[in-house]
């Protein structure tokens, strides 16, 4: 929750940095991926929650945090529905539905 806060204050060559964050909960599957001469190798998280994630996350205002309802049944949290916004996200075909935890 700091991060939004810091970012909100913070500048990349004199400019803003407009940054929106998620939460989202489901099945990732992570590989490591080596470059083909070896000298370089990462971990990336793949599958369908992952693209959900990445799909709020960039429909998030900056200085927003989004919090999907499956995230928030996971952390059996109070779901207020009167909060929650619907979300029509590429590749997803249901809306997904967040509430915003923090806007700065």
């Amino acid at each position: 929750m700091e991060l939004p806060k810091v970012l909100s204050q913070a500048t990349f060559a004199g400019r803003d940095i407009p940054v929106g964050m998620a939460m989202h909960t489901g099945r990732a599957y992570l590989s490591t991926v080596v470059s083909v001469t070896d000298d370089m190798q990462e971990v990336s998280a793949f599958g369908f929650d992952v693209n959900v994630a990445a799909r709020l996350a960039a429909a998030a205002e900056p200085g927003e945090v989004l919090i999907s309802e499956a995230a928030m049944r996971a952390a059996d949290r109070e779901i207020d529905n009167a909060a929650l916004r619907s979300f029509e996200l590429k590749g997803v075909d249901e809306q997904v539905r967040a509430a915003s935890l923090h806007r700065s």
